[in-house]
């Protein structure tokens, strides 16, 4: 059986600004229908990637092609992407169909499929009625959609959305979030989507590329990535983490990873020929507050509260342990005493699930497959 190409696939691509390295040696395959969300700090080289694919850049090394077809040398205009950038770039001059219809125009399309175009791309963005606006007389929200009406308007194989709701405010990011899952859903189309909010990119994403200086440290689901992150640097920028160094020492059928002055338990699990010091991420919400002590083969820390910090239906928990500082999340019961700054408490967590990760340093080039069964993706590192 012929197994379709990726929609997008990148092959050990290169780019240099100068002497900087903006993406380093990356390998991606991005299936058909996905939804991809690329992940990352200012000046991770989220942009330059998505420019990579778009064609506004060309690689310095490496391979960039879209259902199979190698595209290195190919201008942007012959690539049938849709782009979608967070300024809106919208003609101020024209009205929102002559907008819209604008890249077929281009093309020397006839008016009366340029306007049928036009009418159907409106309509999926719900904009219907708005053709002869002014652009200027639109909401935020609404040149959002106009833009994005725009990049659907030749029914592109490939949407490329570079950060397109960051200059909306909360409220309207969220209901533009809602929408872009939706016409996801309903079209079909591939989209990757640049962001630097963790919670949007683990939200929208059906599939999660972090990246960091230019490479990607991991690759999988939201999930994945969020319980089983790969390394240091992967736990820590989506959501905080709590992450310690420890030494191995066997035990019997497993290995335990040991750390502090009490040689507190942080991790348990099969022996895998790990290293003899390793890091070990404990989400703080995967921490108990004064847990049980009749719970048998729990692990336990003694903290001393800095701060706590009330966050409606959660309690955030800062304070200092033999291990070092500590962040807790643990849901808020109306009427329950609230620990003070100094107090002593017991925070308690099975040492089965913590998880090991790589030093930041270590950035492990990750290949992906289109068969969602294969395990190489979503297992948790081998130190």
């Amino acid at each position: 059986m012929t197994v379709a190409p990726p929609a997008v696939r990148l092959r050990a691509v290169h780019k240099r600004y100068g002497q900087v390295s903006a993406v380093r040696n990356v390998s991606l395959d991005v299936a058909k229908g996905e939804f991809l969300t690329l992940v990352g700090p200012s000046g991770a080289g989220k942009s330059t990637l998505l420019s990579l694919i778009a064609g506004f850049v060309e690689a310095d090394a490496g391979e960039v092609s879209m259902g199979g077809q190698d595209l290195s040398h190919v201008p942007p205009q012959k690539r049938n992407v849709g782009v979608v950038f967070q300024d809106h770039l919208l003609f101020p001059h024209m009205t929102v169909a002559q907008n819209v219809g604008f890249p077929l125009e281009m093309r020397r399309i006839n008016r009366k499929c340029v306007r049928t175009c036009v009418a159907d791309a409106l309509g999926m963005v719900e904009l219907g009625g708005f053709d002869a606006r002014q652009v200027t007389e639109l909401s935020g929200g609404e040149r959002q959609r106009v833009a994005l009406a725009r990049a659907l308007v030749s029914a592109p194989p490939v949407l490329l959305l570079d950060e397109p709701l960051g200059a909306l405010d909360r409220q309207l990011r969220e209901a533009m979030q809602d929408e872009l899952r939706e016409l996801h859903a309903r079209l079909g189309t591939t989209f990757i989507y640049v962001t630097h909010d963790q919670e949007e990119a683990l939200s929208l994403g059906s599939t999660v590329a972090v990246m960091r200086d230019g490479v990607l440290p991991q690759v999988g689901t939201p999930r994945e990535v969020y319980d089983t992150p790969a390394t240091a640097f992967v736990a820590q920028f989506l959501g905080a983490c709590n992450v310690w160094a420890g030494t191995t020492h066997a035990a019997s059928a497993c290995v335990q990873i040991l750390a502090g002055p009490d040689e507190t338990i942080l991790y348990r699990g099969p022996d895998t020929g790990l290293a003899p010091e390793v890091l070990v991420a404990v989400r703080p919400e995967w921490l108990r507050l004064d847990p049980d002590g009749s719970e048998w083969g729990l692990s336990r820390l003694d903290v001393c509260v800095s701060r706590t910090q009330f966050r409606g239906s959660e309690l955030l928990i800062e304070g200092a342990s033999p291990l070092g500082q500590i962040l807790v999340r643990v849901p808020r019961s109306r009427g329950a005493q609230q620990p003070a700054p100094g107090q002593l408490v017991v925070v308690g967590w099975h040492p089965e699930d913590a998880v090991l990760v790589h030093p930041d340093s270590y950035c492990p080039r990750v290949d992906r497959h289109d068969d969602r069964s294969d395990t190489t993706r979503s297992k948790a590192p081998q130190l």
